[in-house]
């Protein structure tokens, strides 16, 4: 007699969390179970359902499927949609529209991820580990996403145990309440943003100015702020001595090679979208008109004598 394939299936939790023990990201824990299976030859014997509080979008998904999951329960999101209910009833109809509704928009993102890379199912994309680590040391990636491209070192598990002790210290303690944090929305005292009050207040004035000490009170907030991103820690080098300004290109051959980025016309609207476009060609340098091409009224703009306005 065949035997029937028995299915397993195996729940990575972070639901019942208790004081005193701290959790383990979703991400993290979904990698090395699944390649710990891999190792083990049981991977195509077991399911991973991962029941978790940080799936929120579909990018949280998109990673979480690709590192392993079967399925994922995103239960946090869906206690949120539930506590923004006002008008509750006995058949809930509300709130299973709302997680329906939620799904479908979950569902809509990861097919936007799934066709960059030319996928059409989720079977396909389960576990193709189609990523790469910015910022976490190898330690990590070999036991967690063990094979994915990782150029730059960074974050390591003693961060991350510390950046969990902080959460679970302000989550019980009983003198403040959760911090909403700024992750998404600036919120002062909490992440950083690129785009920050000061930084827009500053541009702000000094486009309105004109005046170059006004823009260099922008300039420093944006040069000399703390390090944000991965271009914030270069810094330019060379051993060689200055080129003598004889030998540089005049600037009007310079400009000609400058261009301004394709950008949609309901992006931006029409008075910036024509503001960039004279910009350039009164610069010499080349417009890009986004998708639709040129208005024929933008045909007749201001030329510039010695000067050939190009638009592509």
């Amino acid at each position: 007699m065949l035997q029937k394939k028995t299915r397993v299936f195996l729940i990575l939790s972070d639901k019942k969390i208790q004081k005193g023990k701290l959790p383990i990201h979703s991400l993290l824990a979904t990698g090395a179970v699944h390649h710990a299976l891999i190792k083990n030859g049981l991977r195509t014997k077991v399911n991973i359902i991962v029941e978790t509080a940080t799936a929120r979008d579909s990018h949280h998904c998109a990673t979480l499927i690709g590192y392993g999951a079967t399925a994922i329960y995103p239960y946090l999101a869906y206690q949120s949609l539930n506590d923004m209910i006002i008008k509750k009833t006995e058949d809930n109809a509300e709130f299973f529209e709302a997680t329906r509704n939620y799904r479908k928009g979950i569902n809509k993102g990861l097919y936007k991820i799934l066709s960059k890379m030319g996928i059409s199912t989720i079977a396909s994309y389960r576990g193709s580990q189609l990523f790469e680590i910015v910022g976490l040391n190898q330690e990590i990636v070999d036991l967690c996403f063990c094979d994915t491209t990782n150029r730059l070192s960074g974050t390591t598990f003693i961060d991350l145990q510390k950046d969990q002790e902080k959460l679970a210290k302000n989550t019980w303690s009983q003198r403040k309440g959760i911090k909403q944090g700024g992750l998404l929305k600036y919120v002062h005292g909490e992440e950083f943003h690129a785009y920050n009050p000061d930084v827009v207040r500053t541009l702000q004035e000094a486009v309105k100015s004109g005046d170059y000490e006004d823009y260099k009170k922008y300039s420093d907030i944006v040069n000399y702020r703390e390090k944000m991103v991965i271009r914030d820690m270069f810094d330019l080098k060379s051993p060689k001595d200055p080129i003598p300004l004889d030998d540089v290109e005049p600037i009007e051959d310079i400009l000609r090679r400058f261009d301004s980025a394709g950008m949609s016309l309901g992006a931006l609207s029409p008075d910036a979208h024509e503001t960039l476009a004279q910009a350039m060609n009164k610069m010499g340098g080349r417009s890009n008109s986004g998708e639709g091409g040129e208005d024929q009224k933008r045909f007749n703009t201001d030329k510039i004598q010695n000067q050939t306005s190009r638009v592509w």
